[in-house]
C-alpha cells in the first residue's frame, strides 16, 4: 500500500479542482484522482470531489476515483449514497459497485447504508 499524503488545505482543494475541472488534461485528473486516495486527511469534500468523477467520460478516471473512495473506506459512504440517489445510472452502479467493495471489507454493507447520514436503508426500497 503506498504512504498517506499529509496535506495542507491549499493543496487539498487544488486537488479536488482540478478532479473537477474537465478541461484539464485526462492525466491531470487521473493524478488527482488517485491523489484524493492516498491522503492521511480523508474528509466529506475529499468523497464529494472523487464521487464527482464518477461522470467522466474517461473511464481511466472514474475507476481511480472508484479505487481511491475504496482506500478511504467507510468515509465515503454518505457521499456514495447520495450518488445512489442521482439520476445518472453508471455512476449510480459504481456508487452501489464501491459500496459493496468497502461493505465487503468492513463487515456488511447493509450497516454502511443503514447507519449513512443521508440515505436510510427503506430509502433504497
Amino acid at each position: 500500500m503506498d504512504a498517506k499524503l499529509c496535506l495542507t488545505n491549499s493543496a487539498f482543494k487544488c486537488l479536488c479542482s482540478a478532479l473537477r475541472d474537465k478541461s484539464n488534461d485526462r492525466y491531470v485528473r487521473y493524478a488527482a484522482a488517485r491523489a484524493l486516495g492516498r491522503t492521511a486527511n480523508a474528509n466529506a469534500a475529499q468523497a464529494q470531489a472523487l464521487c464527482s468523477a464518477f461522470g467522466d467520460a474517461d473511464n481511466k478516471i472514474c475507476t481511480a476515483a472508484t479505487e481511491s473512495l475504496e482506500q478511504i473506506g467507510d468515509g465515503c459512504t454518505a457521499a456514495l449514497c447520495a450518488v445512489i440517489r442521482k439520476p445518472n445510472e453508471a455512476a449510480r452502479i459504481r456508487a452501489a459497485f464501491t459500496l459493496g467493495r468497502i461493505g465487503k471489507r468492513s463487515g456488511g454493507i447493509m450497516n454502511l447504508i443503514l447507519t449513512a447520514p443521508t440515505m436510510t436503508g427503506s430509502a433504497i426500497v
